[in-house]
């Protein structure tokens, strides 16, 4: 009789206990622009129960018939990528991704030029040409929490150029093309010596 008596004593507990309600919530904010890197810290006020983040990237994919025309825009291609604090981040476009009670700091890099266009001209129609432009970046963040909406914070904390794959060739050239340049320099300093010494005319009397 006393055990029944407590099971319906926690019965009556557990449902009169409040039961915190899980809600969801979203926000998104304007990334880096094309060719360049942006560094983050997002804070919530209150610790969020989980956090997923996002980004998107919008290009627009334009194709014309021969080289005089102007170009028409088919379709918006677009790079849309993920993750939470279980998963691995998608590189190149996050970077050094660190979740933790209040918030997430990452960095987000978004590629002057993409590949949608790798493929064109398709066979038998070398006359088309394809060209990729940058429309627009976004960061979302999805998350869930219980109690008041959380405050949030968006602090950019570093930034800059990413120079692409062709400007990247062209710097290591130049310093080697500079690196050469100055041995031989070095080395025809070191050599009008020698032929001095070589082609010397002994003075009359010496």
């Amino acid at each position: 009789m006393r055990i029944l008596a407590m099971l319906i004593a926690w019965a009556v507990a557990f449902t009169a206990a409040p039961v915190s309600a899980q809600n969801y919530g979203s926000y998104y904010f304007a990334g880096p622009q094309s060719g360049n890197w942006q560094s983050y810290r997002v804070d919530f006020s209150t610790a969020t129960d989980y956090l997923f983040l996002s980004i998107n990237i919008d290009y627009i994919q334009c194709f014309n018939g021969f080289s005089d025309e102007p170009y028409t825009c088919l379709d918006s291609p677009w790079i849309n990528e993920g993750c939470d604090a279980t998963m691995t981040c998608p590189a190149p476009y996050l970077r050094r991704v660190n979740f933790d009670a209040t918030g997430v700091d990452f960095a987000f890099y978004v590629p002057r030029t993409v590949f949608f266009c790798q493929d064109y001209p398709p066979a038998g129609r070398e006359n088309i040409h394809c060209a990729d432009f940058y429309d627009n970046a976004t960061v979302f963040l999805d998350f869930q929490y219980s109690g008041a909406d959380p405050a949030i914070t968006v602090t950019a904390t570093g930034g800059g150029v990413v120079p692409e794959p062709a400007s990247w060739a062209l710097m290591i050239a130049g310093f080697g093309l500079t690196g050469v340049a100055l041995r031989r320099r070095h080395s025809n300093r070191a050599a009008v010596p020698a032929l001095a010494r070589e082609f010397k005319v002994k003075q009359p009397g010496a």
